[in-house]
């Protein structure tokens, strides 16, 4: 199965291949479990799993999942405390979070932490979080959990304007619990300006850090392809600046 690069699965297949343990996969807002399904297809059945989704209209996915292939899930809000909190219900599933808006319900809300306590999940973890901003709330409530996870994969804004949390909260947070940014993919423009809004983040515990350990190409001939590609780019843009001079 060919994998791309530019997608978060290949950042996760990058990270295994280069021997990031990754025991048990845990996918917070799973709507109908469609990533643990394809993480099965590309891995195998190698991970438990574990589906999250704070709405009911998932479950009976998320339980046909569970008896065919193992593993756990639980329809709940996961957040930075254990209790309730208000979710609002938009015009797609997809699109429901713990927001303020007219169209809402409490629904029962938990941290990782909690959750975790009385599972004997094998670990380390992968976990990936696509909860409509809710992630750096997430985060907070996963203090014991993030010590026992090698990756996550988070959907992530680039600025908060709802206070939500930004990319640069979620970097700091996790960069002080030692885990490093590993990649950066599906970059999302918005319609009304094409600022860039959101993208999603891999994370590594530097636990498992193995980019040091490697070079920026792989043999002395492909050294000699950059070098010799590196000339030919200057080259070119001696050409197009003078180009532009030639109009003043």
């Amino acid at each position: 199965m060919e994998i791309p690069r530019n997608t978060f699965y290949g950042s996760i297949v990058i990270m295994k291949k280069e021997g990031v343990p990754m025991n048990t996969l845990i996918d917070i807002g799973c709507a109908d479990g469609t990533f643990s399904l394809h993480c099965t297809e590309i891995f195998g059945k190698s991970m438990t799993l574990f589906n999250i989704d704070a709405q009911a209209v998932y479950e009976p996915s998320l339980r046909k999942i569970k008896e065919k292939l193992g593993g756990y899930y639980k329809i709940a809000a996961v957040s930075a405390f254990d209790g309730q909190v208000k979710f609002s219900v938009g015009p797609h599933p997809y699109w429901a979070s713990a927001a303020s808006g007219e169209n809402f319900q409490y629904i029962e809300s938990v941290t990782l932490d909690s959750l975790l306590k009385n599972l004997q999940l094998p670990e380390p973890y992968l976990i990936k979080m696509d909860i409509e901003c809710g992630e750096f709330g997430a985060l907070q409530g996963a203090i014991s959990t993030l010590e026992k996870t090698s990756a996550l994969i988070l959907e992530t804004n680039i600025f908060a304007g709802n206070g939500s949390g930004s990319f640069l909260d979620i970097y700091n947070f996790l960069a002080a619990r030692n885990f490093s940014l590993f990649d950066i993919t599906g970059l999302a423009f918005r319609e009304t300006d094409m600022a860039l809004y959101q993208i999603y983040t891999a994370f590594l515990n530097k636990k498992y850090e193995f980019r040091d350990k490697k070079g920026l190409v792989a043999n002395e001939q492909s050294q000699d392809n950059l070098t010799a590609m590196m000339r030919q780019r200057r080259q070119e843009l001696i050409e197009k600046n003078e180009q532009i001079l030639s109009k003043y």
